[in-house]
């Protein structure tokens, strides 16, 4: 019985699988994600079903800041402006870097700003706040990512008493995440064929595979994708075995 039902089942989902993806690549093709892994809940990570996806990071983002103390008000725009022409041709010349206003998890692409909107005067300092966007390289490790970053921001010469820093926050990133669904579908009814396997005459029900792929940061530079799914699985005392 148990392969009976799983194959009706499985079946049912080549229907809602091709459903799903055409409903979610059209509202997600073009969309990008981000994933801090110093934002983790505890109550997230235990509740996770146990059917999940690891994929790599297609991109790395690093919050830059550029502080500049100097005292005198002009010089201080002065300086942070040669500052801000210098990381945008830096980074013009490396397809693999994107420079962003805002902040990771809400950020615009430079060129649709001014100067103006990323200065920000406060007391005796001044500040530009960006988000460095770094596409990962084949093979590379997270440690040449960064090195990269400290490479590119220590090849701007410092222009008066501007200052660069980089955040301690990592984030992770996914371009297009609705690609990897199909294969997360996947994953989850070949955990519940192995779950359900053990027995025969068994009635599994799944509810939630309909719902969005949720994220969650592993390691440097892997994301679990899951999908929040409940399984149930019940004895069928009247069923006939099958053997088909």
């Amino acid at each position: 019985m148990i392969q009976l039902v799983l194959k009706c089942l499985l079946c049912s989902v080549v229907y809602l699988f091709l459903i799903d993806t055409l409903a979610y690549g059209q509202g997600e093709r073009m969309e990008t994600i981000v994933v801090t892994g110093t934002k983790l809940d505890a109550d997230e990570i235990r509740e996770r079903p146990s059917a999940a996806l690891r994929v790599r990071a297609d991109f790395v983002v690093f919050e830059v800041t550029y502080v500049n103390s100097n005292l005198d008000l002009s010089d201080r725009r002065a300086e942070l402006e040669q500052t801000y022409e210098q990381l945008d041709k830096a980074i013009s010349k490396d397809r693999t870097l994107q420079l962003f206003i805002g902040n990771a998890e809400s950020r615009a692409p430079s060129e649709t700003a001014s100067f103006e909107d990323v200065y920000r005067n406060r007391g005796q300092q001044a500040y530009l706040n960006f988000v460095l966007e770094v596409t990962l390289q084949k093979e590379e490790t997270f440690r040449d990512v960064r090195k990269r970053v400290d490479g590119l921001l220590d090849g701007i010469a410092p222009i008066g008493l501007t200052q660069s820093y980089v955040g301690d926050e990592q984030y992770l990133g996914l371009r297009n995440p609705s690609r990897h669904r199909p294969k997360l579908i996947e994953t989850i009814w070949q955990d519940i064929y192995l779950s359900a396997g053990f027995a025969d005459n068994i009635n599994v029900k799944v509810e939630g595979l309909e719902r969005r792929t949720q994220t969650l940061q592993v390691d440097a530079l892997h994301v679990d994708l899951f999908i929040p799914y409940t399984v149930e699985f019940t004895a069928d005392l009247n069923a006939t075995l099958t053997t088909d």
